[in-house]
């Protein structure tokens, strides 16, 4: 038979409802709070806990988690001051929890605008007080002009070959005097003081004899080196076209080694032995057609590394000359020397503008 009370006992007690629960008896108390159904189970492991934007100051713990660069991270480690990503120990202490998704299309322009209406023009200021007056500059050409020069070289810059256009310049440009050129075609730098009886590098020098490339353009006969050096203020050394097969060599080269730093070192250390108050310039050799580039470069970074070591200044005509493989034969008569334009426009000005930087 079907029975209403008990029907309601069981609904009474499933909803812990006390009002019903008057009468049921004990067999239909509400269950007990220990049932298997109501024991707790073992602490879950911690929870991620978001802290926003990464703060390079602020102290992070495992599962602190972060947003960095519109990506976000959680830590893995105990970390301050390391970022989660582009630092040496990045993926030891975060690990990517969501990457940034990638960049929406661009929306399309808004329309122009209407034509805002023209400001009133503001009064006009009052004019400042007189700046006071700079100092006078000094012209850059007057401290060498006067200082007069000696030259060293070959073809390029011989009278016979090239009419000494280079020095033209230089004087034109810097004020500066000419005294001797020493210089004829085909001379390589074993040759330098071929006209004071020096045959080969080291050799000891005798007097200036004159010979048909031994002229009286060169020095005075009979005269030492000293002697022709002595009213110099300048020895400007342009050789080195001739040599471009000869070994380079390194720092340190004994003079009498046959490499060109071997040889630049002779020259140098010679000049400065006869006149210790001249100053030594060297001038490289530029590109031209007696070489690959890539030896005239190597030739003309020795000799440039050679100067520096003892303090000489260099013009580097491979590296500044302007001469290239496309414009060789538009800028030089024959692939060697320059055309009287070149030494106008860039032989010649570009030495006499070293010359005015480094003094």
């Amino acid at each position: 038979m079907f029975c209403r009370k008990s029907v309601l006992c069981n609904i009474a007690v499933a909803l812990s409802f006390a009002p019903l629960l008057v009468g049921c008896g004990a067999a239909q108390a509400k269950p007990s709070d220990t049932s298997p159904s109501q024991v707790a189970g073992p602490p879950g492991p911690p929870g991620m806990v978001y802290r926003k934007a990464y703060d390079p100051s602020a102290q992070y713990a495992a599962n602190d988690a972060v947003t960095y660069q519109r990506s976000t991270y959680i830590a893995i480690a105990s970390t301050t001051g390391v970022p989660p990503v582009g630092a040496a120990q990045s993926e030891s202490k975060w690990a990517l929890l969501a990457g940034a998704g990638i960049d929406g299309a661009s929306g399309a322009d808004g329309k122009q605008g209407a034509q805002g209406i023209p400001g009133v023009p503001g009064p006009t200021g009052p004019t400042g007080p007189q700046g006071i007056q700079g100092a006078v500059g000094q012209d850059r050409t007057s401290f060498l002009a006067g200082k007069r020069f000696f030259v060293l070289g070959d073809s390029i810059s011989s009278t016979d070959y090239s009419n000494k256009e280079w020095q033209r310049v230089v004087v034109q440009r810097t004020g500066m005097v000419p005294t001797y050129t020493d210089a004829w075609a085909g001379r390589r730098l074993r040759d330098a003081f071929l006209c004071y009886g020096a045959t080969n590098p080291g050799d000891a020098l005798g007097a200036y004899t004159l010979s048909p490339t031994c002229t009286t353009d060169g020095g005075k006969e009979g005269a030492t080196l000293a002697q022709n050096l002595a009213d110099s203020d300048m020895a400007i050394i342009a050789l080195g076209t001739n040599d471009q097969a000869q070994p380079v060599g390194q720092l340190g080269d004994d003079v009498t080694s046959g490499t060109s730093m071997g040889m630049l070192r002779w020259i140098v250390e010679t000049i400065e032995t006869a006149n210790p108050k001249i100053r030594v310039v060297v001038v490289t050799p530029q590109l031209n057609k007696w070489a690959t580039a890539n030896q005239t470069k190597l030739l003309a970074d020795a000799e440039v590394s050679y100067a520096e070591s003892v303090g000489v200044p260099a013009v580097n005509m491979f590296r500044h000359g302007g001469v290239s493989a496309v414009n060789l034969y538009t800028l030089t008569k024959d692939g060697i020397h320059p055309t009287q334009w070149a030494f106008d426009n860039f032989y010649g000005p570009l030495i006499a503008q070293k010359l005015m930087q480094i003094f």
